[in-house]
């Protein structure tokens, strides 16, 4: 995604400033412990919100997310959380049209 590819470059060109190792670790072991309280494996961590994880890249790189697209990729998780992964694009295309 080209919110991924600026993040990176920003990061790389000091533009974005990364936490601490320190700081870094200690989201780690909070996340963890969330987890445990969810009952969630801790094989399960790459799982994300994945619209807070995109809002938070797009902020930090300075794009700005319009509503349409937003709407969009809203519904789509949603459809995702449906329909599963074998029917999510006929149910977006329902409303959408793509």
């Amino acid at each position: 995604m080209e919110c991924q590819s600026r993040w990176i470059a920003h990061a790389l060109s000091a533009k974005v400033s990364l936490p601490s190792e320190n700081d870094m670790l200690s989201e780690v072991l909070k996340h963890y412990e969330e987890m445990k309280e969810k009952g969630l494996p801790e094989h399960s961590t790459h799982q994300i919100g994945f619209q807070d994880y995109i809002e938070r890249l797009w902020a930090q790189t300075g794009m700005i997310m319009e509503k349409n697209i937003k709407d969009m990729i809203e519904y789509l998780i949603h459809c995702l959380m449906t329909a599963g992964i074998d029917g999510y694009m006929d149910l977006f295309s329902q409303k959408y049209g793509m």
